[in-house]
């Protein structure tokens, strides 16, 4: 017979039986003998009185006996049709569909294959990865080594096979059902022999950290102001005043029973970072507060700006306090129970003159720098041009003048004298050394290829800049004038550093080459002159003595060189302009002899000598 099916079983009614034992016979025949009796004429026919009630006769019995029986064989016929009908599923070996161990779903594999599936997802998870346990900005580590997770992959699958294999054939069909509607987790904790005493005890010392009752925050100001808000250039760096914010406690609530059993419950599906839950009360806002502070305090900073048909910049005008938006990001991000101390000083813009420049004039078109001589002097005069040149902008197409733009150099605007070449005379000029600073510029407008209306070189060579580089100007008479030719304006940035003239201008450029300047000079020597001075001359000079130093005259050819601005090679060069700077005789004295006509010891003499430098 098949397996769960069984034989119907229990005792038969001696009543019920086929065939009558002999007591039954007897008593039969007894009863048939109280049956007889004599006919009224005597005969001897049988009497048949009336049976007992509930007493059955033979015949009676045999069709009761009858009817059972076949009652009997229907209800087995009944049961054997409905096993047949269903008959039990033969077991495929398989592990049910639907099962899940350690995230991995079993269902439909052998034992064997599961075990390899098993060991494949958790040969570098349970013994090796450290679970972290993070609640808010806290977070605990729990090691493999200190938590002992080692799994046990054979219970694991002896486990998986197993369900809906066991328990109650009813047990058994529901589980299948489960199987297959649902995915069903085989728990593995008790598999993988995890300290949990210590994932307890360090899952409540987190606890500790959040357990704390609610405290109010509050701001409070140390410090002075500055007297005067309106500063033009101030010390962005200076602290005046200080804001202290206590951003105030929290209370807070964590449940560690529910975060150690979600620990364990990540365990089981092979995950090893678990965010815990924790209830917060929080300080109310402290933004009233310090926008009531804000608004006392602070001055907020203005952009400069510039105009965008003039190109005209008005400057920028610092603010004073603190950025409102910004310190309410800083409390935010600042842990309960800790204090906030935001300095109050001077705010720079976010657009200031320099950073308009930057975007306009966001390209080196030109520049070159040169050193002052030791001339103090001459150094005053050169540093303050150059504090007039500095942020000079010009349109495109504007033409621009070095005399107009530094107007008549007097006294007023703080220029002195200095010694300088008027024309071929070395004299004491009233801002000699501006020329310096033209001859620099020069140089910048070059190589940013302006287009050059007027330029002067010197009489002699000069010697604070190199031959051929030079500018010569005198308010009134020469000058030196430019114009942009470029499509878009231009700046002029003029420093003195480090007792150096640096001078730029910036634009925007689309060249693909840079220009730099180089000259070939041919000397042209000087002849020596003789003074002939009487042997009593008032200034007692001697024979051979040197009244003027020799100088080398310079023929000059200055060329521009283009060099490509990604590979730094050159790519072609032009001729610019040819250059003739004149010598300096040297003049030498001459004693003459006496005679009967002397020379006029009071007669003039030529101009003492030029010191080497200017």
């Amino acid at each position: 017979m098949r397996e769960g099916y069984s034989a119907p079983a229990g005792p038969v009614s001696q009543t019920d039986a086929a065939i009558p034992n002999k007591d039954v016979t007897q008593r039969v025949r007894l009863e048939d003998a109280d049956t007889v009796s004599s006919k009224p004429n005597g005969s001897s026919a049988p009497n048949r009185r009336k049976k007992p009630r509930g007493f059955l006769s033979r015949k009676e019995k045999i069709t009761l006996i009858s009817l059972a029986s076949a009652t009997a064989v229907l209800i087995i016929a009944a049961i054997i049709l409905v096993l047949f009908a269903n008959p039990a599923p033969e077991d495929d070996g398989l592990i049910l569909k639907g099962v899940v161990a350690a995230g991995v779903n079993l269902g439909g594999m052998t034992p064997e294959e599961a075990t390899t599936a098993l060991e494949t997802a958790t040969k570098d998870t349970y013994s090796k990865l450290d679970m972290t346990v993070q609640v808010l900005d806290s977070q605990i580590t729990l090691s493999p080594e200190q938590t002992g997770a080692q799994l046990d992959i054979a219970a694991v699958v002896r486990d998986a096979y197993n369900y809906g294999r066991t328990g109650s054939r009813s047990e058994r069909e529901q589980a299948k059902k489960n199987a297959l509607s649902n995915s069903v987790i085989i728990p593995i904790t008790s598999y993988l022999n995890l300290n949990t005493a210590y994932i307890r005890s360090e899952i409540n010392k987190l606890g500790e950290q959040f357990s704390s009752t609610l405290e109010q925050g509050k701001i409070t100001l140390s410090g002075n102001a500055p007297a005067d808000l309106n500063v033009q250039n101030p010390d962005t760096t200076q602290v005046y005043q200080t804001l202290h914010i206590y951003v105030g406690t929290a209370e807070y609530g964590l449940d560690t029973n529910k975060l150690f059993n979600q620990v364990l419950e990540y365990y089981n599906i092979n995950i090893f970072q678990v965010v815990g839950t924790c209830n917060v009360v929080a300080p109310d806002s402290l933004d009233e507060q310090l926008l009531s502070y804000y608004n006392d305090l602070c001055k907020e900073p203005i952009d400069a700006k510039v105009d965008p048909v003039t190109y005209e910049v008005t400057p920028e005008i610092y603010g004073y306090g603190f950025y409102l938006d910004e310190v309410k990001d800083q409390i935010a991000q600042t842990p309960y129970g800790t204090t906030l101390d935001i300095p109050l000083r001077y705010l720079v813009p976010n657009l200031t003159v320099e950073h308009i420049s930057g975007d306009i004039f966001k390209d080196v078109l030109g520049d070159f720098s040169s050193a002052l001589p030791s001339d103090s002097n001459w150094a005053a005069n050169a540093t303050l041009a150059c504090e007039k040149l500095n942020g000079a902008i010009i349109k495109s197409g504007e033409t621009f003048s070095f005399n107009e733009y530094l107007g008549e150099l007097t006294e007023e605007l703080g220029y002195i004298e200095a010694m300088a070449y008027e024309g071929k005379n070395y004299t004491m000029v009233m801002g000699g050394g501006v020329t310096h600073a033209a001859s620099v510029l020069y140089s910048c407008v070059l190589e940013s290829e302006l287009a050059i209306l007027e330029h002067h070189h010197h009489a002699y060579a000069p010697t604070f800049i190199e031959v051929g580089r030079d500018a010569y100007v005198s308010y009134g008479s020469e000058d030196f004038i430019f114009r942009n030719s470029r499509s878009e304006p231009i700046q002029i940035k003029a420093t003195v550093v480090n007792n150096n003239i640096q001078i730029v201008i910036e634009g925007t450029d689309s060249r693909s080459y840079e220009v730099r300047l180089d000259a070939t000079s041919e000397p042209i020597a000087p002849e020596t002159l003789y003074y002939t001075m009487a042997p009593d001359n008032p200034r007692e000079y001697v024979d051979g003595q040197q009244l003027v130093a020799p100088q080398n005259g310079y023929k000059v050819e200055l060329y521009c060189y283009m060099y490509d601005k990604e590979t730094g090679i050159l790519d072609r060069y032009s001729f610019h302009s040819l250059l003739q700077y004149d010598p300096r005789d040297a003049v030498v004295v001459k004693i003459k002899e006496p005679s009967t006509n002397p020379t006029d010891p009071n007669q003039p003499i030529s101009p003492a000598p030029v010191t080497p430098g200017i």
